[in-house]
């Protein structure tokens, strides 16, 4: 889009969702009204012709035509042309002041406008500040009544004015497309009521078929076009944006100032993609535009209207400054939104306009708008054609936000009923009440008012007895009930009495298989980390090795007499630990210090065997070393109880000393099932008569970690032959957005790949990756970056595809990263090359010195051994200490970083080895040693707390924290130690070689360094809003 007046600069319409980079680019100054170049395009309104009238605005004072450029290569192609009359400026208007004799003064100025040319846009002022009469103005001679008629003190005039003064604003869209057309034209608008739902399933899958090109609004962001325009930018990332003048305002009438602010980030689409996790851009946007708009045009805050458009004409979050004196087109309440409001609207509710119904006004010939209506007539209208008979099927009966989740009917022919259980997507505490209506085929829920009612129709299976519902629960989003399915008297059932017993069968297959054996010593460790939790070094001597006879029974139910082994525990008989005070033997069994007793996912031993472990709260049991959850202590007992998943067994009396578990198979589904089979086994009492199981079982479960969360399991038993109906799996993925389909494209050639299948809105971008594997091999999972547009920015594994507003039916971009290496892989290379390299150099000198028989000087000796063990323990770090949020790296770093590491150890070498090497003096020598030890002790120091700060196979960050390790208190100053610490290294031992290579080395490993420093440091104040003001990135105090 262009504009053609001469006397304005450049402006570019943000809402008029033209791809510029397929359009001419904006006239320039000078050029003559009637003939305006653009690129290679003349444009000569001589030869348009018009079509038809598109629009004829008398409020804003603006026609729109349609028609064609005769002149043009392409005389076929439309045109439309906007022809606006511009708004009076304060200067125009001003009264001039005659200099002199106001007749001679009248006969110069007369004789000065027959040559328009030399005096069009010449401006001069008085010395009081009033114009003068040279300026444009329309109180001169050349301004020209003609009467139409007077009446007393009333009198109306045509004015013919100084054509200067006379300009028209023409806006030129060629070739204009149809979607153009359709715009300008003035037609009938609608207002339309856009539930969340509507969203997602009409005006989401609209926006990603049907969106213009964002190219030229990148473009801006980038600074490729229109960057002398710009009144403001905020360079920074997450929360920046530009500020310029929109197309709508010339860029100088300040009574019609009109701007635009483009945020940044390239993720957030509308209004409905806003959540509180926005709030910092939105209020940067607020109050550094206004500061801008105060400084630049003298504009207050008290005097902007700042708003949103929903629906906006291009999908780029922006959001709109203008002059509360000056009413232009969007700023009605059915499409602009304050700013202000939006931002409180967020803080009160963090997912507002996700949840809220947004009302706006379309156009009758606009596309969204006819699939909108199609949408509402859809489900208002009963479907019966669509129906399938091997369904149940639910029935929108009015535009609503589809609030049912899912509908799960249990069918129970024996007892002539069924069980009815629905999910609803929001509370019944919302809503004020809820209708159940019951027919022979069928159920209508509804509420107040019927502003929602839904069917579920089950004639095509069973009949409802319509006064026979029962057993109502309602509670948080549920909704439960029982219904009988026969219209007469029930029915009768002889069952028959199984003797044979046969549904105790298969006790052989409900034993544990316990790797344990009696007899022989181990020693208990914590699966974690492998620390030990006993002090017996030799280890403990297992007597009795024994599984728990069941698994609802608690060992202080169990009464039995005083046991033989008891005496082999070195418990003679009489002995107090086996006596009450009255004298009486213990009645309750507990395991002895030498006892292993065992259930399907616990041992139980005795306190006494565990003496290095943490108690917490007086029942949960912690690992003192690592802190892993380890298990539970039991009242009024001096037993604990140990998961077995989360601890190990060493045999110290053999050899090899392995490491087992509890149990010969370590599949935790597999043990699951088992002692749910023994549980149902044992309680099942009418097993025995030959029925079928029906009961409920509850377990309590933890989460790992010191501040697990408990949380329950209930499991129902149920009759297998049960018939259990439900939605047909693709018509319950759509109510319940479940499954979701992905088009996957190229991000450099934009071809699509395929379109992948993933579970759901919170499907992970990790998950999808898999996925796009299968649509193309050769794109493996530690290939692909994911991407919102082809030139955006990478996106985390992590993030889901909810959080990213990436629907059904959306798009995603996946760039090829390469062929890639682990970065374990890359870190063995480059640090066992350096060892090699310089040990050539010490250890054979007669292959690279001419005079070689000279001896080794001490310092050499030292400095190759400061050299080995620096890169051994780097080595080990890596095999044992480093845990990668990343997994590959490209192939291509494996050659940069080891050329580096590689050929610095080869020129440090040569240097520190020559046989001309001169040794400084054993002061400075040993100062450097002491200072290289200190900081390796300190790197290695830093490099065990952060390994313990993220757990194993996670990617958690978290704040580094200073622990008991003095060496460790760095972390108060900066926030990458292990750095300050490798750089410390390398001045020690350049001090104690006194060897500039050496120097070079430290400083160039400085550097790069303070880089990653810096980065990190960013990264840990953007993440983390508590971070420690106080620290700097590598050096305390400075950097």
């Amino acid at each position: 889009m262009i504009e053609t007046s001469a006397a304005e600069p450049k402006t570019t319409s943000k809402d008029s969702n033209i791809d510029e980079s397929q359009h001419p680019q904006r006239q320039h100054e000078g050029q003559p009204a009637e003939q305006q170049r653009v690129g290679e395009i003349c444009y000569d309104l001589a030869h348009f012709r018009t079509v038809r009238v598109l629009n004829n605005n008398s409020t804003h004072k603006s026609v729109c035509l349609l028609g064609h450029f005769a002149n043009l290569p392409s005389p076929e192609k439309q045109a439309i042309v906007v022809l606006e009359k511009r708004s009076f400026t304060e200067a125009q208007v001003l009264t001039p002041k005659l200099n002199g004799d106001d007749e001679q003064q009248q006969e110069n100025h007369k004789s000065e406008s027959e040559n328009e040319k030399s005096s069009l846009g010449e401006t001069k002022t008085a010395d009081d500040g009033a114009p003068s009469v040279r300026e444009q103005t329309f109180f001169t001679s050349r301004s020209r009544l003609e009467k139409e008629f007077v009446n007393d003190i009333y009198g109306n005039f045509l004015c013919t004015v100084d054509p200067a003064l006379n300009r028209l604003k023409v806006t030129i869209i060629y070739p204009a497309e149809e979607k153009h057309i359709v715009k300008y034209t003035v037609q009938n608008r609608f207002l339309v009521e856009e539930t969340p739902e509507l969203y997602k399933r009409v005006t989401l899958p609209h926006l990603d078929q049907g969106q213009l090109s964002l190219e030229w609004l990148y473009n801006v962001l980038d600074h490729r076009k229109e960057s002398e325009r710009i009144v403001f930018e905020d360079p920074c990332d997450e929360n920046g944006f530009i500020l310029l003048p929109d197309l709508k305002w010339d860029g100088k009438t300040v009574e019609q100032l009109y701007l635009l602010a483009l945020v940044r980030r390239r993720d957030i689409r509308s209004l409905r993609d806003l959540t509180a996790d926005h709030l910092p851009l939105l209020k940067n946007v607020r109050s550094r535009g206004i500061a801008a708009i105060k400084e630049r045009y003298g504009i207050g805050a008290d005097q902007l209207r700042i708003y949103l458009h929903y629906q906006p004409t291009f999908y780029h979050l922006h959001m709109h400054f203008t002059y509360l004196r000056h009413d232009p087109p969007g700023v009605g309440c059915d499409k602009a939104h304050l700013l202000s409001t939006v931002i409180s609207n967020l803080e009160i509710l963090p997912d507002y306009y996700q949840r809220a119904t947004l009302t706006y006004a379309l156009k009758e010939t606009d596309r969204l708008y006819e699939k909108i209506r199609a949408q509402t007539v859809e489900e208002t209208e009963e479907p019966s054609a669509k129906r399938h008979k091997s369904d149940i099927s639910i029935s929108h009966m009015a535009l609503s936000t589809g609030n049912i989740e899912r509908v799960l009917i249990e069918l129970r022919p024996r007892l002539q009923s069924a069980n009815f259980f629905i999910s609803f997507r929001r509370k019944f505490a919302e809503t004020d009440s809820t209708t159940i209506d019951l027919a022979n085929d069928r159920l209508t829920i509804g509420t107040k008012g019927e502003h929602e009612k839904y069917e579920i129709r089950v004639g095509d299976f069973f009949k409802l007895h319509t006064q026979t519902l029962s057993s109502l629960v309602i509670k948080n989003q549920y909704l439960c009930f029982r219904v009988n399915t026969n219209e007469s008297e029930f029915g009768s059932e002889l069952l028959g009495f199984q003797r044979d017993g046969s549904a105790t069968t298969g006790d052989e297959l409900l034993r544990l298989l316990c790797n344990i054996e009696s007899g022989k010593r181990y020693r208990l460790l914590c699966n974690n980390c492998r620390g030990p939790m006993d002090d017996a070094t030799e280890g403990i001597l297992f007597n009795r090795v024994l599984e728990l006879p069941s698994e609802q029974m608690d060992s202080e139910d169990w009464f039995c007499h005083r046991h033989d082994h008891q005496h082999q525990h070195g418990e003679p008989e009489g002995s107090e630990q086996l006596q009450h005070k009255s004298g009486d033997f213990k009645s309750k069994l507990e395991p002895q210090r030498n006892d292993l007793l065992f259930g399907s996912f616990y041992a139980l031993l005795h306190r006494s065997v565990l003496p290095r472990i943490h108690i917490r709260s007086n029942r949960f049991l912690y690992c003192k070393r690592c802190l892993q959850y380890l298990g539970t202590t039991r009242k009024n007992s001096s037993s604990v109880k140990l998961w077995y998943e989360h601890i190990r067994f060493q045999q110290m009396d053999s050899t090899e000393q392995l490491v087992r578990s509890l149990f010969s198979t370590s599949d935790s589904l597999e043990l699951f099932r088992l002692l749910v089979r023994k549980t149902v086994r044992e309680f099942n009492i009418v097993s025995s008569f030959g029925l079928p199981p029906m009961m409920k079982l509850m377990f309590e479960l933890r989460r790992p970690g010191l501040e697990g969360d408990i949380f329950y399991l209930l499991l129902q038993i149920m009759d297998s032959q049960l018939s259990v109906f439900r939605i047909d799996q693709k018509r319950l993925d759509e109510a319940s957005g479940a499954a979701m389909e992905i088009e996957i494209l190229d991000a450099k050639s934009s071809k699509s790949i395929g379109k992948c299948r993933v579970s759901g809105p919170d499907a992970t971008l990790q998950s999808l990756k898999s996925e796009v594997q299968k649509l193309k091999p050769s794109l493996t999972v530690h290939r692909q970056s994911f991407r919102l547009e082809p030139r955006g920015k990478a996106l985390k594994e992590s993030e889901t595809l909810n959080a990213l507003g990436v629907s059904s039916g959306g798009k995603l971009y996946v760039r090829d990263l390469g062929p890639q290496i682990s970065w374990k892989g890359v870190f063995l290379a480059e640090y066992a090359g350096p060892i090699f390299v310089y040990l050539i150099f010490y250890q054979r000198p007669s292959l690279i010195y001419s005079n070689a028989e000279l001896p080794m000087s001490t310092t050499a000796s030292i400095a190759a051994a400061c050299w080995v063990a620096h890169y051994a323990k780097r080595l080990l770090e890596t095999l044992f200490v480093h845990r990668f949020s990343h997994a590959t790296m490209p192939l291509r770093n494996l050659f940069k970083n080891c050329s580096y590491y590689w050929a610095f150890a080869g020129y440090v070498a040569y240097h520190v080895n020559h046989p001309l090497f001169t040794e400084p003096c054993q002061a400075m020598v040993y100062a450097g040693l002491g200072t290289f030890i200190v900081s390796e002790l300190g790197n290695f120091s830093i490099h065990i707390l952060l390994r313990n700060l993220r757990p194993a196979g996670s990617n958690v960050r978290k704040i580094p924290v200073p622990d008991a390790n003095p060496l460790t208190q760095l972390f108060n100053f900066v926030s990458c130690p292990n750095y300050t610490y490798e750089f410390l290294s390398w001045v020690g031992f350049t001090l104690m070689t006194s060897c500039i290579p050496a120097g070079l080395f430290a400083f160039a490993g400085m550097y790069q360094m303070t880089v990653w420093a810096l980065g990190k440091h960013r990264n840990y104040k953007k993440e983390f809003k508590d971070y420690p003001k106080g620290r700097k990135a590598i050096i305390p105090f400075l950097l």
